[in-house]
């Protein structure tokens, strides 16, 4: 669909959400809640809005909420949602026009968060059978769609099956049907409400759980199949850092995006420092992320407003664990070194940063090679995949870095003991190579940074208010990245118990006693499936196996 509206009513809309008090209403189930909320709006406002069930209740994941949502903003200014609350239930309602503003693809991929297992019945290839039983008079064929396509051809000579006679060579037209198959997971949505809450929003995604929404809005790690159907990242999509020019690699597309180079015209970040020479590097012998050696670049863009941000954008280039020549060592190469991975961040309008991964090519990565680096946050025994922008978060903001993280210089600290390391003859004229070195090694981004990371509190503190227990806010970015960060964690990690699956169900249980109340409430079937079987059994499943099954469960509870 293509959305429509003036710069007015979008600043009208704005100052709405950040100034109303919350709303409050009698029902606490949440789609009667959302629907209730739709039902009061004008119809023609009713469409732009969306729900985020916050699954906890509490104030602060609501605030983890709101910052998850202008960090996947396309805006220039932050934005937050409308908390609605009736007991501990709480919605946070937002209108997607305050986050995309000038293109709809923004809103298509809000529509992938359609396949939120708490709103709905999933049935994968694996279940059908299954689901069929459980769910009779129900079609759970493969969704499907035709695709019709006008093919010129020649014709071989003869009659048509009209019975016309034409000579052969004679070109002519025909039409190919061909069956496209969609996807393979079926989706029913398993709320009696939820049909009119997207009737009042137009959208197959009106309402979604707080964790499945920062689970996908903040991860790039596609996978296939199933996996991408269900948990696919979609930070690049909500973004838009996937498009790219024929004519460049992603990573120059991205710094295009923030004003820096134009593709078409053959003008690269690379080039535009080369000739303006206000870049700065730094290189150490040992990561304090990777352990190996790393380069730092530190330049400006055009994205960041005055007010909000210094346009900052850093670039991290990575070796593989077996590079240990001189050829790809960055303390050796100043100038120009062979990197195999790249991190960038860089600071957006609304004054929070933007992630992207990319090899040593400049080609975007959904994840970093596990050669390179990896995030040591995910628990183990999990795999430790680095993905933006989730692991990004955890390693520069939860660990109380406020988005920058400080570093070492090794190459500064060589001159400053004596090392005429500036002698280096990699350009072709000496002077020139000197004074290009000079440029680069011989400043202190730190105090760049240190701007950054005030710049960077300021913009959290406005996406999600004051935190509790915070003194004077000091704190602020490590306590909201340290909450997204635990939502996304023990959604992705955590098992699920008999205790969590009741709790979920909209049932308090005894953690010593869960199984038994499961196994009493949820009755055996026939055919039984071994992820509620277990969980009968008091066994622990994870979670991608009780999303799969929470309908079937829910189908059977007493």
């Amino acid at each position: 669909m293509r959305v429509t509206w003036t710069v007015a009513v979008l600043m009208a809309v704005g100052g709405m959400t950040l100034a109303q008090p919350p709303l409050r209403w009698k029902n606490a189930d949440p789609v009667a809640m959302a629907k209730q909320d739709a039902e009061s709006l004008e119809p023609d406002f009713a469409k732009f809005q969306r729900y985020i069930h916050v699954l906890d209740g509490t104030k602060e994941s609501g605030q983890a909420v709101s910052l998850a949502l202008n960090i996947i903003s396309r805006a220039s200014t932050i934005s937050r949602p409308l908390p609605i609350i009736q007991g501990k239930t709480l919605l946070m309602r937002f209108d997607i026009r305050q986050y995309s503003p000038r293109d709809t693809q923004w809103v298509d991929t809000w529509e992938k968060l359609a396949f939120d297992p708490r709103f709905n019945v999933l049935v994968t290839p694996g279940t059908r059978k299954f689901a069929s039983l459980t769910f009779p008079g129900k079609d759970f064929h493969e969704s499907y769609e035709w695709k019709i396509e006008t093919v010129k051809d020649i014709w071989p000579g003869g009659k048509d099956d009209d019975g016309v006679f034409f000579p052969k060579g004679t070109p002519y037209e025909w039409q190919r049907k061909t069956k496209i198959i969609k996807g393979g997971v079926i989706r029913i949505p398993n709320h009696p409400q939820i049909d009119q809450l997207i009737a009042l929003t137009g959208s197959q995604a009106p309402i979604v759980t707080d964790r499945y929404f920062i689970l996908r809005a903040l991860g790039t790690v596609q996978d296939t199949g199933t996996a991408k159907e269900i948990y696919g990242g979609l930070y690049y999509e909500f973004t838009g850092i996937r498009s790219k020019s024929s004519k460049g690699t992603d990573e120059d597309a991205l710094f295009e995006s923030i004003g820096i180079g134009n593709i078409d015209a053959g003008i690269t970040a690379k080039a535009i420092f080369d000739k303006l020479r206000s870049d700065q590097r730094a290189a150490m012998f040992r990561s304090a992320v990777t352990g190996n050696p790393r380069r730092i670049d530190f330049f400006r863009g055009l994205a960041g407003r005055l007010d909000t941000t210094s346009g900052l954008v850093v670039v991290t280039h990575d070796l593989k664990q077996q590079d240990v020549d001189i050829d790809v060592h960055p303390v050796a190469n100043l100038l120009d070194f062979k990197d195999a991975a790249r991190e960038i961040i860089f600071e957006k309008p609304n004054g929070l940063h933007g992630y992207a991964l990319t090899d040593g090519k400049g080609k975007l990565q959904d994840a970093a090679p596990d050669d390179v680096v990896r995030d040591f946050s995910i628990p183990a025994p999990h795999s430790s995949r680095l993905q933006g922008a989730t692991s990004c978060i955890a390693c520069h903001e939860a660990e109380g870095s406020d988005g920058w993280r400080r570093f070492t210089n090794d190459v500064k600290t060589l001159t400053k003991r004596g090392l005429n390391i500036f002698g280096d003859q990699t350009g072709s004229d000496q002077a020139d190579t000197v004074d290009r070195l000079r440029g680069l090694y011989d400043g202190d981004p730190e105090r760049a940074l240190q701007k950054g990371r005030d710049d960077y509190a300021a913009a959290v503190l406005r996406a999600t208010g004051p935190w509790k227990g915070s003194v004077n806010n000091v704190d602020i970015v490590k306590q909201a990245a340290t909450r997204i960060t635990k939502i996304w964690r023990d959604y992705k990690y955590d098992l699920v118990t008999p205790a969590v699956a009741l709790r979920e169900m909209g049932m308090d249980a005894n953690p010593e006693t869960a199984a038994m109340t499961f196994a009493r409430v949820i009755p055996a079937s026939s055919p039984e499936d071994v992820r509620i079987a277990s969980l009968r059994l008091g066994v622990p499943i994870p979670r991608a196996d009780w999303d799969l099954v929470y309908s079937f469960a829910l189908s059977r509870k007493r």
